[in-house]
């Protein structure tokens, strides 16, 4: 069954076709809808004629090497052992905000579009107190020590005032890495 009918004319590549010429009209070509073969000409050939023609296409193409490796985007971030504070602050990157690597140890997909969340520590400008029964400890915990463990801390702002803060369990990344991604970041600072 015949469900829509258009007119259109395939042309050579670089042959243009002048559509107010009259004497020389489009020949219709029927275009069954429905994926029967019995009208005029399948979708099929009217593609593959298409093909032939200028066709502006628009498609995303991911690179040979995110593919391969199995990666969802080629948005990676590789987190370094030992990593430091950079400018004064620690950059914790929450691994519940992205996709760890399939095969790639170390390395986190942001997706794409590129997303996820930083947590920026003070350390080693501030001092940071493990939790204890009413408020902080007296027991002092690293920023590396913060990010890898995650959880509920007590900065300390001043002689007697403290802030409880909240870390998300992470790894550390630099902020060189993290600067190609900046807009697509979320950032904390505690």
């Amino acid at each position: 069954m015949l469900t829509s009918t258009r007119e259109c004319r395939l042309a050579k590549v670089m042959e243009p076709i002048d559509m107010d010429d009259k004497s020389n009209p489009p020949e219709p070509v029927n275009v069954d809808t429905t994926g029967s073969e019995s009208a005029g000409m399948s979708r099929r050939s009217l593609l593959s004629g298409a093909s032939k023609a200028a066709v502006p296409v628009i498609i995303t193409l991911y690179s040979g090497g995110t593919l391969a490796t199995g990666a969802i985007s080629s948005n990676l971030i590789s987190a370094k052992t030992g990593q430091g504070a950079s400018g004064g602050k620690f950059q914790c990157l929450d691994t519940s905000s992205v996709y760890a690597h399939p095969t790639k140890a170390n390395t986190y997909d942001l997706g794409n579009p590129a997303m996820g969340r930083v947590t920026r520590i003070n350390s080693p400008t501030k001092t940071y107190y493990k939790p204890g029964s009413s408020g902080p400890s007296s027991t002092t915990v690293t920023g590396t020590k913060m990010c890898t463990d995650g959880g509920d801390f007590y900065r300390k702002d001043s002689f007697n005032s403290y802030t409880k803060v909240n870390v998300k369990k992470g790894v550390l990344v630099s902020a060189t890495a993290l600067s190609s991604f900046s807009n697509k970041i979320t950032y904390t600072d505690v």
